[in-house]
């Protein structure tokens, strides 16, 4: 059923898509068309909903901004701008969106303007496309400008915090900024480059530079070995000192600290590898198959589960007043299945806890076409429990963090590219850098890219014994990477995340999957409207919103296999509503669930990519098979439609 669902909507929407695009090109060029195309121009002018709109967004997007606050931070600020400008542009548009398409139609019908229109030499569906068409060009001026406005307000509120550290750092020394630029890494010397643009070496100079010599003797650059470093400079270039850079650059550079940080975590677009298999890691060379975690304690759990629900089944003969049969006290071969899928899912939950000494491998798949810039580093995201615990506390563990190439049976040929320590805290989410270089000597082919010549990461996190004088918390550690229904493995739990694009790009194509959502709306409006008045097909429309709102509700009864919640036994009941409530929601939630279930919002505020692909799969299934049908089955409603007999009886 599902398969023969999914081959009926790719051929819809492959087919729709094409028509859609098809008939808009058509729009542009047919005269006929575009004469209804100004029409609902005038009628959005006409009715100032365009006016409504554009005030709307200018407030909600250009003045409100202003005035919120995050969490304190820069990254949660923009997160919060980014989220709230957004949505309230998605809000004002699909509001605007609804009340055009219904408005533009049914006004026209109900006033008697549609007359006009039809007794010319233009068929009813091209009515209905260049409706269509003149409502979202509309939508797509105002999208445009709404989107530029937010664009614009998030790239200065990003360099204002460049400008105003610069105020800030104005009265410090030289001195100062030198040793804030040491502490944070920054470049502090004239480096040489070579042919291919890698550095080979620190400038020298023969010039007095009494910053530098003060540098040296301060706390900050003791604590760096700096005066080591340079008496060894000295020595090796015949009393020459490294050349510091200018100041001003060095002031600039410290000051650009935090907008940097913001560019790098949440004005990027990073995607995910692929989550190919977890193993069970008994250590960083021996790993298993996950099953294998918990085959030895399944039949102890099995056969407590049996006892349990005999004696639950004759405590519930018992208190119905019946009479406890011998068959009452076996299992049978049915429940005895569901006994163990539902013992397998329990113990496969159980296996995302790792004890001492033990871990778990992900394996990570390189994308097809993947090319990773030489600068960027992965970022492995991942959160961890401590199962003893149920909240949150101020206890750090000791975590290890292994990343080797290759196959997972020959994957230690390649040696290991990162084995770090972190001190990390339960319940929270964690990123933690994974070099995308390794760095070789020329002969081993010198910097090369963290898979080498393989298509697969191997990210291996362990829970160690941990050294006692660290003042670590010893304990077991959950990574709840596996579905709680389901017992299959969660790819969105451990992500290992590359930098795929950039905010400018990314948050273009979060626009586009939006005015993919604005056609859909567009398209419900205008069948709403091919026989309905303007109020009962604002009505409608709301309606229909609401019910598509009820998915998750769908979905929960589709795993269910039944609407009752209600138990007999060790069973739940079922219904005969069942019969055509279960197919009927599996058709709702597999047309309705594509086109909702991208979140171009949430991902680009926390600096995720929303890739081409999913940009694509947006309008699939939104203009190639919602726009597609709700336009086709508007068209043919209002072809059959008697125009010339205004009022309900039109219908």
């Amino acid at each position: 059923m599902d398969s023969l669902l999914k081959l009926i909507f790719s051929i819809i929407g492959t087919v729709g898509l094409i028509a859609t695009v098809g008939g808009c090109v058509y729009a542009l060029v047919n005269p006929r068309i575009r004469a209804v195309v100004k029409v609902a121009w005038k009628a959005a002018f006409r009715f100032r909903v365009f006016w409504v709109m554009a005030v709307l967004l200018v407030v909600s997007v250009g003045v409100i901004p202003l005035i919120v606050k995050g969490d304190g931070t820069a990254e949660g600020l923009t997160q919060v701008l980014v989220t709230y400008t957004l949505t309230m542009i998605t809000a004002v548009l699909a509001t605007g969106v609804l009340w055009l398409s219904v408005g533009t139609l049914a006004r026209d019908i109900g006033e008697s303007h549609i007359q006009m229109i039809a007794v010319k030499p233009i068929a009813r569906w091209q009515i209905i496309l260049g409706k269509w068409v003149g409502v979202m060009s509309l939508n797509l001026l105002l999208l445009a400008v709404g989107g530029a406005v937010v664009y614009g307000l998030v790239e200065y509120r990003a360099n204002k915090l460049t400008w105003d550290r610069l105020e800030e750092l104005e009265p410090r020394s030289d001195l100062e900024i030198a040793q804030m630029a040491l502490e944070r890494g920054h470049r502090i010397f004239v480096v040489e480059e070579g042919e291919d643009g890698s550095i080979v070496g620190v400038q020298p100079t023969k010039k007095d530079q009494p910053l530098l010599s003060e540098l040296a003797q301060s706390e900050i650059g003791r604590g760096n070995n700096l005066p080591n470093l340079l008496a060894r400079y000295r020595q090796d270039y015949e009393g020459q000192s490294p050349l510091l850079r200018d100041i001003q650059e060095v002031r600039k550079e410290v000051a650009s600290y935090e907008e940097d940080e913001l560019r790098t975590r949440v004005l990027v677009g990073r995607a995910n590898f692929a989550l190919e298999d977890v193993l069970y890691s008994l250590s960083p060379e021996v790993n298993r198959p996950l099953d294998e975690k918990y085959t030895d304690e399944m039949e102890g759990l099995l056969k407590q589960m049996r006892e349990e629900f005999i004696v639950q089944r004759v405590e519930t003969i018992e208190q119905s007043g019946e009479t406890v049969e011998e068959q009452d006290l076996v299992v049978s071969l049915k429940d005895e299945q569901l006994l163990k899928k539902r013992a397998r899912l329990i113990h496969r939950i159980y296996a995302q806890v790792m004890k001492p000494e033990t871990g778990f491998l992900f394996r990570f798949k390189k994308p097809l076409g993947y090319d990773l810039d030489e600068e960027a580093d992965l970022h492995l995201q991942f959160k961890f429990e401590d199962p003893k615990l149920s909240y949150s506390t101020d206890n750090r563990y000791d975590i290890h963090v292994l990343a080797v190439p290759g196959e997972v049976e020959r994957m230690m040929e390649h040696g290991l590219v990162m084995n770090k320590p972190y001190l990390l805290k339960a319940r929270m989410e964690h990123k933690i850098a994974v070099p995308s270089k390794v760095y070789r000597s020329e002969e081993d082919g010198g910097a090369m890219s963290v898979f080498g010549e393989e298509d697969y990461l191997n990210i291996i996190i362990r829970n160690p014994i941990p050294d006692l004088t660290n003042n670590v918390s010893i304990a077991s550690m959950k990574i709840p990477f596996l579905d709680e229904d389901t017992g299959e493995v969660n790819p969105a739990s451990v992500q290992l995340l590359y930098r795929e694009s950039g905010f400018a790009v990314n948050y273009a194509r979060s626009l586009g999957i939006i005015f993919a959502w604005l056609g859909v709306l567009c398209a419900l409006g205008l069948l709403a409207s091919s026989f309905m008045s303007f109020s009962m097909g604002t009505f409608a429309c709301i309606g229909v919103l609401l019910a598509a709102s009820a998915t998750g509700l769908m979905k929960d009864v589709i795993k269910d296999e039944t609407i009752m919640q209600t138990y007999t036994g060790a069973q739940r009941d079922s219904s005969v509503i069942d019969w055509y409530a279960l197919p009927a929601f599996k058709v709702l939630v597999g047309l309705i669930s594509p086109m909702k279930d991208f979140s171009p919002i949430e991902n680009l505020a926390n600096g995720k990519s929303i890739t081409w692909s999913e940009m694509g799969r947006a309008y699939f299934y939104n203009w190639g098979c919602a726009v597609f049908l709700l336009g086709g089955l508007g068209s043919v409603i209002f072809s059959r439609r008697q125009l010339a007999i205004t009022g309900v009886n039109s219908q």
